[in-house]
């Protein structure tokens, strides 16, 4: 398998991890607090960026109460996936803190998670 951005399909992209989502402060009227999500389109996303700065700025500029945090690899983000409410089916990377800008791309989730596990299967083949 290549690693070379030029032997994509032109409907994919490639990101390296870690990624970072926008974890809420806790409210004093909920038990857990909640990742960053976003209206758009298509339906509810997982905000989800490719930089840590970028993921600050978003927080900054939008004036959110909460703080990235490092996903660092497939498992880590298919748990977390797990724990986000059904209404939310896609990832959105990279989004704009304006509304009406554009994520970079935006992603079912469930193609996300289909192709973590992939990649997490070459790596397990590729180490033993």
């Amino acid at each position: 398998m290549s690693n070379d951005p030029n032997d994509l399909p032109s409907d994919a992209f490639l990101t390296t991890m870690p990624w970072w989502v926008v974890l809420g402060r806790e409210q004093p009227d909920s038990s857990t607090p909640g990742y960053l999500v976003l209206d758009v389109d298509s339906g509810t996303c997982l905000a989800i960026f490719t930089d840590e700065d970028l993921a600050q700025r978003f927080v900054d500029d939008v004036g959110f109460d909460g703080g990235p945090l490092p996903v660092e690899e497939p498992g880590q983000f298919a748990s977390l996936a797990r724990r986000l409410p059904p209404i939310c089916t896609y990832a959105a990377f990279d989004p704009p803190p304006r509304v009406g800008g554009r994520a970079k791309w935006v992603v079912p989730l469930a193609e996300v998670l289909r192709a973590l596990e992939a990649a997490q299967r070459d790596r397990d083949v590729e180490d033993s």
